[in-house]
């Protein structure tokens, strides 16, 4: 094994005995020697450096004695450090963290899901989307039928928070999910705000039929639920990333430009909230004090609207780290915080998604534990997030 060499004592170090930051260090330093030289190939005829000297003080040779074991210590500085790095990188979750992720996303669906009596009304599909194309769903209609499937998606996430059978408990929630979401959005008026929850779904069943149909293979680096949440975040930021390149191909590359028209969509709000119930709601003084403002200020409209072309496009970058998620999701947040100033628009079911595992406040209280408590990340089991729970290792 190569050794290297200090600048105190002319003690020798093997390179095996040091640290993963220690070594990252050691090859930062040599490409920041190698590049004032302007050869990219690596000259070493001339001056060859003494590579840990040429470190920073905290990555000097180890002493035995009462001082520190720095070995340990740069472990523990560079675990802490991934939070401010990652590199797109699957994230190691503890129990609790993929715990309560799974029961944020369990309560969206059931949530979400329609009453009895709203699905016995869905017994046409007048606009069929998606599925509906080429399947009747209207079976779905029928009480029986779908309360039978209510209450089997109800005892399968159970089992998917917990853990058991995930690739078949995580699939009967996902196909219901989809199919009863599809025929309801196949009624003649369209919406996206439910979409995000169903890729989410979608993402991790996915995962774990990968994982399933592979489990004679060699097994995946990372866990399959850490996986599935890291494809799950992919999910929802793709959603927002599709919606700001498609505001632009559509507008030609003039959305910001024309972001004052959207006064016309505010007017249009209040005439179909009005149609609706045949009676002015009472946001309807306030969008129109907001269709006119817009109107009376294009520029201010532009900067104030052409902002969210600066977040949409941009959020695959929440997918860098926890830190970079918890950016993304509040920017997230203050985006459809606006757009439900403006036009009187709710994102509620987005916002949530967005809660659950962009921002993910379990994992920070975790985390905060961990510091106030001086231990070593976040305060979290580390454990396996699925049945039998076994005991895993970080590192």
């Amino acid at each position: 094994m190569a050794e290297v060499r200090s600048d105190e004592a002319g003690k020798r170090i093997k390179a095996s005995e040091l640290g993963e930051a220690d070594q990252e260090q050691c090859g930062q330093n040599l490409i920041e020697y190698l590049l004032p030289h302007g050869d990219a190939r690596g000259s070493w005829k001339r001056d060859k450096p003494d590579v840990l000297a040429l470190g920073s003080s905290r990555h000097q040779t180890r002493r035995h004695g009462a001082e520190r074991n720095e070995t340990g210590d740069l472990r523990k500085e560079h675990r802490e450090m991934k939070l401010m790095r990652g590199g797109y990188q699957v994230e190691q979750r503890g129990f609790i963290e993929t715990f309560f992720m799974r029961l944020g996303l369990a309560a969206m669906v059931i949530y979400t899901l329609p009453n009895v009596g709203r699905m016995a009304d869905l017994t046409e599909q007048s606009r069929p989307s998606g599925l509906p194309q080429f399947i009747d769903l209207t079976f779905l209609a029928d009480p029986t039928i779908y309360q039978a499937g209510y209450w089997l998606t109800v005892v399968a996430l159970i089992a998917y928070v917990l853990g058991l059978a995930v690739p078949i408990s995580l699939g009967i929630a996902t196909v219901f999910h989809i199919l009863v979401m599809t025929l309801y959005n196949s009624q003649g008026s369209q919406t996206h705000q439910l979409q995000i929850i169903s890729l989410a779904l979608f993402a991790q069943w996915v995962v774990y039929l990968v994982g399933f149909f592979r489990r004679k293979k060699a097994p995946f680096t990372h866990s399959l639920s850490n996986i599935a949440i890291h494809f799950s975040l992919q999910a929802i930021a793709a959603a927002y990333v599709i919606a700001g390149v498609i505001k632009m191909l559509r507008s030609k590359g003039l959305w910001a430009w024309q972001s004052p028209d959207i006064a016309v969509e505010v007017m249009k709000t209040n005439a179909q909230k009005y149609y609706e119930y045949l009676e002015v709601d009472a946001s309807y003084d306030h969008r129109l004090r907001v269709a006119t403002w817009l109107i009376e200020n294009p520029w201010l409209a532009r900067i104030a609207l052409g902002g969210s072309l600066m977040i949409e496009p941009f959020e695959f970058l929440a997918l860098y780290n926890r830190t970079a998620a918890l950016i993304g999701g509040f920017a997230m947040l203050a985006l459809h915080w606006g757009i439900e100033i403006t036009m009187g628009l709710d994102f509620k079911n987005n916002s949530a998604m967005i809660w659950i595992f962009l921002i993910n406040v379990p994992f920070w209280i975790l985390w905060l534990s961990g510091k106030i408590a001086k231990r070593d990340g976040a305060l979290d089991l580390k454990r396996s997030a699925d049945f039998p729970w076994k005991p895993v290792s970080h590192s």
